[in-house]
């Protein structure tokens, strides 16, 4: 769940395709489905982007972060952890989910780069 200048981005729903999302399945292209939009119903959507927008207020993120979230069989979200320097590779989440709001991978690294000197 990507933070780009304080705005939320879409709530992107991973999938393996075969076992558990590991070291292979993250960074090989076509072993894992990335669900954007996440398929979640909007009340799990809104709860996990509320979330991610607390921590990284909390914590005192500026820029960008990237929290990462399970789902348990109930339905339930839990916070893992946040990135502070997500990946920007052809795989990396942060680039997809800019992408389903709309934001170009160069206008992604532009905003970046600009919430970087805003910090500087």
């Amino acid at each position: 769940m990507g933070i780009v200048a304080g705005a939320p981005m879409p709530v992107i729903r991973i999938e393996a395709k075969n076992g558990f999302y590991d070291y292979a399945h993250k960074y090989t292209e076509g072993e894992t489905e990335y669900h954007i939009p996440s398929g979640l119903s909007q009340e799990a959507e809104t709860e996990i982007k509320d979330a991610a927008l607390k921590i990284h207020n909390a914590i005192g993120c500026s820029g960008v972060s990237r929290s990462e979230f399970i789902m348990d069989k109930d339905k339930r979200s839990w916070f893992l952890e946040i990135n502070t320097i997500p990946g920007l590779t052809k795989t990396s989440l942060l680039p997809k989910a800019a992408m389903a709001a709309g934001i170009s991978f160069d206008d992604l690294t532009l905003a970046l780069l600009n919430e970087a000197l805003k910090d500087g």
